[in-house]
């Protein structure tokens, strides 16, 4: 079993200060440990990249980016044409972008788990709606606040 995680699932996992540590942080540590122990790799989506390139702040940006780089890349993911498709064109490097790449890169790994039952193949979007401007939140380093899983 593989796992791709959602940036709201890496930026928990990767706090760059101590002032990052959020409330996820605690669940998604204990995630990644019991993955680990499994032997289940955490992956992450080349446009991952993308999201973490808005982020305004520089210093965080670069250490973010450098931190993106432990975690190893799904290879050759598909595109989100299908996804694009089904849930209407976004513009290329948004996070809803990202979103939409990650949403088709889920024939790449074995099986889905959100924190969406009723929409399992839901990975990015914010519980409650998260309110304000995705990229404004993005470029700030804070995006929606949630723990979303493909696994």
């Amino acid at each position: 079993m593989k796992y791709l995680i959602d940036t709201n699932v890496f930026i928990p996992l990767e706090p760059t200060a101590p002032g990052e540590i959020e409330p996820l942080t605690s669940a998604a540590t204990s995630f990644a440990q019991k993955a680990n122990r499994a032997g289940f790799p955490l992956f992450v989506h080349p446009a991952q990249t993308t999201e973490i390139l808005h982020d305004r702040d520089d210093q965080r940006r670069s250490l973010r980016s450098t931190l993106l780089g432990k975690y190893p890349v799904l290879p050759e993911p598909p595109t989100s044409a299908r996804v694009d498709r089904i849930l209407g064109q976004v513009p290329i490097n948004t996070h809803h972008w990202v979103d939409h790449q990650l949403v088709a890169a889920l024939d790449a790994v074995d099986d889905v788990k959100g924190d969406r039952p009723e929409e399992p193949y839901f990975v990015a979007q914010a519980l409650g709606g998260g309110g304000g401007d995705d990229a404004e939140r993005a470029a700030d380093g804070k995006p929606e606040p949630m723990m979303s899983l493909v696994t």
